[in-house]
C-alpha cells in the first residue's frame, strides 16, 4: 500500500463514527417519507433500481453540520445525501445487485450508527464498507493500494456475476484534497458497469479496466471490495 493511500484510510478511520440516536432515528423518520416520494418520482429514471444520479438525493438527511461547516466544507449548500452519501449509494447498489435489496433509508441509518466519517461532512470510512457486507454474511475481500494491481488476474466474469464490487478513488491520482468518490461495479451482459459515476454509468471488459479507469484515467482508485455470496 502507497503511504498515501494508507494515510487516506488511517484519516477516515480516526473520523469514523456515529450521530446520536435521537439524530440518527429524526433522520430516519424523514428519509422514509423521502424515499416514498423519491421512488414515484424516480421510477423511470432507475428502472432496474440501481441510484446513479446522486444530484438527485438532496431530499434525503445524512449526517450534521454547523453553517461554518457548511460554508467550508460544501460552499453554503446544507449537508445531505446529494454531497456526501456515494459510499451509502455504492452499498445500496451492491446489495441490490447481490439479490439482497435493502432500502435507501435503512443503509444510511445503519452507517448513521457506525462507519460515518466526521458527522458525515466527510462521508463514510471505506472500511466500514467491509463491516456492513460481513456482518450481511458476504464474503468480502478487499484490495488496498498496490494491491489493486491483482484484479488484473483475479477478475473473473463467470464468477463476478454473483459477485459485486466497490471501490474507492481519488478524483485525480495520489491527490487526496482533489476529493474521493466511491462506487459500485456489477457484471452484466455487455461488461463492468459503474454505477453512479460521472460519465453515463459506464461499461468496461474488465473490471481492472472498470477500476482504474474512470475519469479516464486520471483518477486514483486506492481501496477496492470484491463482494460475494459466501459458498
Amino acid at each position: 500500500m502507497s503511504i498515501i493511500s494508507g494515510l487516506t484510510l488511517a484519516v477516515f478511520a480516526a473520523l469514523s463514527g456515529s450521530l446520536t440516536k435521537e439524530e440518527t432515528m429524526r433522520q430516519y423518520r424523514l428519509n422514509i417519507v423521502e424515499w416514498k416520494d423519491f421512488s414515484k418520482k424516480n421510477k423511470k429514471k432507475t428502472p432496474e433500481g440501481f441510484l446513479n444520479e446522486q444530484w438527485l438525493l438532496s431530499g434525503f438527511l445524512y449526517g450534521t453540520a454547523s453553517k461554518l461547516q457548511e460554508k467550508l466544507f460544501f460552499k453554503g449548500r446544507p449537508i445531505t445525501a446529494k454531497e456526501n452519501s456515494c459510499e451509502v449509494i455504492a452499498s445500496y447498489n451492491a446489495l441490490l445487485s447481490l439479490g439482497s435489496p435493502e432500502p435507501f433509508p435503512e443503509v444510511l441509518k445503519e452507517y448513521s450508527q457506525g462507519g460515518i466519517c466526521f458527522h458525515g461532512i466527510f462521508g463514510t470510512d471505506p472500511k466500514a464498507i467491509k463491516r456492513f457486507f460481513e456482518k450481511r454474511g458476504f464474503a468480502v475481500k478487499a484490495f488496498e493500494g498496490e494491491e489493486i494491481e491483482r484484479l488484473k488476474s483475479e477478475g473473473d466474469p463467470a464468477d463476478d456475476r454473483k459477485c459485486a464490487y466497490i471501490f474507492t478513488t481519488y478524483n485525480r491520482k495520489n491527490n487526496p484534497f482533489s476529493m474521493i468518490h466511491t462506487m459500485c461495479i456489477t457484471m452484466e451482459d455487455t461488461g463492468y458497469q459503474t454505477h453512479n459515476d460521472a460519465e453515463g454509468n459506464k461499461i468496461y471488459p474488465t473490471v481492472y479496466d472498470a477500476v482504474v479507469g474512470y475519469e479516464k484515467g486520471r483518477s486514483g482508485p486506492f481501496y477496492v471490495l470484491r463482494i460475494c455470496p459466501l459458498d
